[in-house]
């Protein structure tokens, strides 16, 4: 049986609303061993280990074994992903306003999109050929979202997803991961917290997908820029 968080879907060719729903994933294996798996992007680096995108061993390990692992399998890092979603939500200073939150504070509170993202599958509706918005399928199943019912819910390979502009804050004296990373908003904007001592690296990546008349899929930008402190700034 295909999960969608916490309801069910009878089969990946089976009626959503009157719709068909696939779900969709690929694995990368060498030797009989499964060394990858993807369907939704950035999962695995954004919401497991110590912080997005972290280069350390230990969460490098935990997304190792997230990709070694199916839908059938993956129930066992949605504690992971909670914590997470609960850091992630509370970036913009107001908790419980992220999709799927329960309004209340409580354990269960990320648990519905935890247990979305853990499934890792792309769900398709295959009865219309609108792609506009992805993860549509999920936000009209499980959010009631009726604007979303009406498009696949995929992802075409010059749809970006993410939208607006990658920002990663570095303190230059911890480098192995950045301290914060966040997307502009519609007004291409992200917002830190401005430190006030040390050295610090702030890089921003751009993506924008390019007419199929062109040769290449993307153009990406990339910016940065170091600041600091004198040592005794008073």
């Amino acid at each position: 049986m295909d999960r969608l968080g916490d309801r069910d879907f009878r089969g990946p060719e089976r009626d959503l609303r009157g719709r068909q729903a696939l779900a969709v994933w690929g694995t990368t294996s060498a030797g009989g061993k499964q060394l990858d798996r993807m369907a939704r992007p950035f999962v695995a680096n954004t919401l497991l280990g110590i912080a997005p995108f972290s280069a350390d061993d230990p969460s490098g390990l935990v997304r190792q074994s997230f990709n070694e692992a199916s839908a059938e399998t993956s129930e066992r890092f949605v504690a992971d992903l909670q914590r997470s979603l609960a850091f992630q939500d509370s970036l913009d200073g107001r908790c419980g306003n992220q999709v799927l939150a329960e309004p209340k504070a409580a354990p269960s509170r990320y648990r519905a999109l935890a247990k979305t993202f853990a499934d890792d599958r792309l769900w398709v509706n295959a009865a219309t050929s609108v792609c506009t918005q992805f993860f549509a399928v999920e936000l009209a199943k499980l959010t009631g979202d009726q604007t979303s019912s009406s498009d696949c819910g995929g992802r075409a390979p010059v749809f970006p997803a993410m939208m607006g502009a990658l920002v990663k804050l570095t303190n230059l004296e911890h480098d192995s991961s950045p301290l914060e990373v966040m997307l502009t908003d519609h007004d291409g904007r992200a917002s830190f917290t401005m430190p006030s001592s040390g050295r610090w690296l702030l890089n921003v990546i751009w993506t924008r997908p390019l007419p199929a008349s062109e040769e290449t899929d993307f153009e990406t930008v990339f910016s940065s820029l170091s600041f600091g402190f004198p040592s005794d700034r008073s």
